[in-house]
């Protein structure tokens, strides 16, 4: 970062899902606040995703 502010920057895992039902495109991306903080792993949220999915059909 260049804005002349001296920054600690780690990188973060970030999960993303995309999909396509005919000519719709849709995605998804997640983190996990609490996790990353713990410097835990995290699951993607299928159910979520799930249940956007049935609604495209």
């Amino acid at each position: 970062m260049r804005d002349g502010a001296a920054r600690d920057v780690e990188p973060v895992e970030t999960k993303v899902v995309v999909f396509r039902q005919g000519t719709t495109l849709a995605g998804f991306s997640s983190f996990g606040i609490a996790a990353i903080s713990r410097g835990e792993a995290f699951e993607q949220p299928t159910a979520v995703i799930d249940a956007q999915a049935a609604k495209l059909g």
